[in-house]
């Protein structure tokens, strides 16, 4: 039997009144569902719905009226609504309690919740008002974000006070030092001294433009971005750094391909961002027992609208609790004394007062990734990338190797890469894939398992020969039914693979996780 809004009383006890109490109940109804507010009306015995708004209807997504149904069945977490009517049934009040509410869509937002104790006759009921807070936590959302960048700016203005209270006495000791490099340069005695004089002079005007880019920086100076080889600044980068590098054991692998596009940058101001991150990720590795490696990968975007840097280590990772706070000013999380919380904060500050990014794309306990963007300064290209041509290049600097002896199999191998929009080339054999590895780069290899007589683990060893590195793009592609030795070896040396029948959606994800790798 239905369910009214308000239940009448039994007749026996009010027949001389039956026609004023039930109007009174059926006006009562008729106030709850056109109330300009969402609210529900469900009896405390059963929890079942008595009565509710349009509105109500309407923020919780339902078509039909849900007079009868359970009111918990609106809350995502059943424990959080019993806790809030054992607490609305010993004081009778809830006044806006934010609770995660589940439309009927199957969608969660969070609502202002409000109660009050209705009773008629001896049923009692809970009177429930809701109130939508997606826009108001958007609001606070938008509000808490302005004011964490008003909050750094702030802190780059100190920042800028402290360093022009101190950017005289850094000048007066740097000039001393270039002039006497200068002195020593004109009296080397050999070639050898005069080269190391070089370098000083050289170093002595780098920190000289560092400190003023300092200055400029937290004053809001306007840059002035020239036409800069991405490519030869970071070989420049790394070559300030690789001393240290090769002290503390740490390899440095460099991707940098020689048909990149120039960019528009200050060069000076992003050999120190190189500098600054190629730093702390030699302290983050420090004693970390393990294999210690920088990748430095460039590339065009997907689209050719910009060029993208990677830099990739393998220290320890950024804790994800704060992996969030890591580009605010004055936030380090090194032992006192190693470091200043101001590397990172003026990374971001320089990349995006030239147009830039700066973005920490992965962190694990396996290493730490960024990526730089900058704009291209090359035409977009409208042509469609290649497919099997050799070399078959995607226009972006991507290509990927099919290795299969099979033609159909590497065909719709193939035609599922090319919709990723990367462009391929098919070689038939593992010994030509070899030698294609040794003459060219390829950011991905799919090999078929085997072939060639070639183990996986043989192939593995061939191809690193081949190119050092390339191996952290290979992806073995194995029979529906694969020995288990060969699946038991590519879990053990995590290396990925696919499974006849190979499905886009497996494809697009193995290209995604190799994306966060070196390129071959």
């Amino acid at each position: 039997m239905p369910v009214t809004a308000l239940e009448s009383p039994r007749k026996s006890r009010i027949s001389p009144f039956v026609g004023y109490v039930i109007s009174s109940y059926e006006i009562a109804e008729e106030l709850v569902r056109n109330c300009p507010s969402a609210v529900i009306v469900a009896r405390l015995s059963d929890g079942r719905i008595a009565a509710e708004s349009e509105l109500a209807r309407k923020l919780m997504k339902c078509q039909t009226s849900r007079i009868g149904h359970q009111l918990s069945a609106q809350w995502s977490s059943r424990r959080h609504f019993q806790k809030l009517i054992a607490q609305f049934e010993q004081t009778g009040v809830l006044d806006n309690v934010e609770a995660r509410l589940q439309k009927n869509d199957g969608t969660q937002f969070w609502c202002a919740v409000s109660a009050r104790m209705l009773r008629v006759e001896e049923e009692r009921y809970i009177y429930v008002h809701l109130l939508d807070l997606t826009d108001q936590l958007t609001a606070r959302s938008e509000i808490s974000r302005q004011r964490d960048a008003l909050h750094a700016a702030e802190k780059l203005s100190a920042i800028g006070q402290l360093l022009g209270g101190i950017s005289h006495e850094l000048n007066n000791p740097l000039s001393v030092l270039s002039g006497q490099a200068l002195m020593l340069k004109e009296k080397a005695p050999t070639a050898n001294v005069a080269a190391r004089a070089d370098r000083i002079i050289n170093a002595a005007e780098r920190c000289s433009r560092i400190v003023r880019s300092f200055l400029d920086l937290a004053r809001n100076k306007p840059v002035s971005p020239v036409v800069t080889n991405l490519n030869e600044v970071v070989v420049e980068a790394v070559e300030t750094t690789i001393d240290a590098l090769r002290g503390a054991g740490i390899d440095v692998v460099l991707e940098l391909p020689k048909d990149l596009p120039e960019v528009l940058f200050d060069p000076d101001q992003l050999r120190q961002v190189l500098v600054n991150l190629i730093v702390n990720a030699q302290q983050a590795m420090e004693g970390a027992g393990r294999p210690m490696r920088i990748t430095i990968a460039t590339r065009c975007s997907t689209d050719g609208e910009a060029v993208l840097l990677r830099f990739i280590d393998t220290g320890p990772g950024v804790p994800r609790d704060i992996s969030s706070r890591i580009f605010d000013p004055l936030f380090t999380t090194k032992a006192p004394g190693k470091g200043t919380g101001l590397g990172l904060a003026l990374c971001r500050r320089i990349m995006e007062a030239q147009g830039g990014d700066i973005e920490l794309m992965s962190t694990s306990a396996r290493g730490t990734s960024f990526q730089l963007s900058f704009r291209s300064l090359a035409p977009v290209s409208e042509a469609g990338p290649d497919v099997r041509r050799r070399p078959a290049t995607h226009a972006r600097g991507v290509s990927v190797l099919i290795v299969h002896n099979e033609e159909d199999a590497a065909a719709d191998l193939a035609d599922i890469v090319t919709a990723e929009g990367q462009g391929v080339e098919i070689v038939h054999s593992a010994y030509v894939a070899i030698e294609r590895l040794r003459k060219g780069r390829y950011d991905q290899v799919f090999c078929r398992a085997g072939l060639g007589d070639l183990a996986p683990r043989d192939f593995l060893r061939a191809v690193e020969d081949a190119r050092p590195g390339a191996s952290a793009g290979l992806v073995f592609l194995l029979d529906r039914t694969p020995d288990r030795k060969t699946t038991d070896y590519l879990d053990m040396v995590e290396r990925p693979y696919l499974r006849n029948p190979i499905r886009r959606s497996d494809v697009k994800e193995v290209l995604e996780l190799l994306t966060l790798r070196p390129a071959a």
